[in-house]
């Protein structure tokens, strides 16, 4: 089994569900665009069976209820690693919950392993080698047409679940600890989906916060808000916008014009450029506020 069925059409998923649906066990992934986008979204389903690979692009079919049927399904057990992010997309996106879940890096967690990324456990169990899950993460999976890399990465993804599951279920019968983890996948099942709260004093979380002074946490604090707001409007991860190391490093030295802002290293071009007088902008109004606070 070394190709997959490419998912592209709403006939071509009723009839794959259709097929899916008389399985007893499935393999499931999924790839999102959390890295490049402020709203992430499911940009790839991965789906293996003990005979085929399959990768369904939700980007291009408006209707994905046949799936859901299989999704949902407490009859077909649904195999994932690492499932807590999947398990969260489809709720946040569809709505739906997975039902009848086996977890592979939880059970191998279970069974006394520390290190549980999905090429590990391969490697270890089936001396298969993954490629390289930090490479792909960064790929920006919402670009269309994906490179052939990118889909074989994506099917290798669940390419091996089931064997690994079967692998692990015999270790953990052999423990005595099926029940635990019976227990653990219940738990992982329940989890819901909550739309992330502003956090005012998210700012306080970067490395290095804690030690500026009072105007620093004050300029730092406005600077994570402009970037939050910017990132919102151009639906683009906040790291993107700016970095944490630059905001830390325009908070320790509070610039006051263009000249200052090009000493800072590691901020981006254009807010040394045509985006300067808004960033010092945001700054000065800080340093503003603070003043008005301090002022007897």
């Amino acid at each position: 089994m070394d190709s997959f069925e490419l998912i592209e059409s709403y006939d071509e998923l009723c009839r794959i569900s259709d097929a899916l649906k008389w399985q007893s066990q499935i393999g499931v992934d999924t790839e999102s665009d959390g890295f490049h986008s402020y709203f992430e979204k499911l940009c790839l389903i991965q789906v293996s069976t003990s005979t085929c690979d399959i990768i369904i692009d939700p980007l291009v079919i408006n209707d994905l209820t046949p799936l859901q049927e299989v999704l949902e399904n407490p009859n077909i057990k649904k195999i994932l690693h690492a499932s807590s992010n999947d398990i969260l997309a489809f709720q946040r996106d569809y709505g739906y919950r997975l039902r009848n879940l086996f977890d592979t890096a939880f059970a191998w967690s279970l069974l006394g392993h520390r290190r549980c990324g999905l090429a590990y456990v391969l490697q270890k169990e089936f001396q298969v080698e993954h490629p390289k899950k930090s490479k792909y993460q960064r790929c920006n999976w919402a670009i269309r047409p994906l490179r052939e890399d990118q889909l074989e990465y994506a099917r290798l993804d669940t390419h091996h679940l089931i064997p690994l599951r079967h692998r692990l279920e015999e270790h953990l019968f052999r423990e005595g600890l099926q029940d635990k983890a019976i227990e653990g996948f219940n738990q992982l099942e329940g989890v819901t989906f909550e739309p992330k709260k502003p956090d005012p004093n998210a700012y306080l979380k970067i490395k290095g916060a804690k030690e500026l002074d009072c105007k620093g946490k004050h300029v730092l604090k406005a600077l994570c808000r402009f970037r939050d707001r910017v990132a919102r409007n151009q639906n683009r991860s906040p790291f993107r916008i700016m970095t944490n190391e630059s905001m830390l490093r325009l908070a320790r030295t509070n610039p006051q014009s263009i000249e200052d802002l090009l000493q800072i290293t590691g901020l981006p071009k254009h807010f040394k450029e045509h985006q300067a007088n808004g960033l010092l902008a945001v700054i000065q109004r800080a340093n503003n506020r603070l003043s008005e606070f301090s002022d007897p």
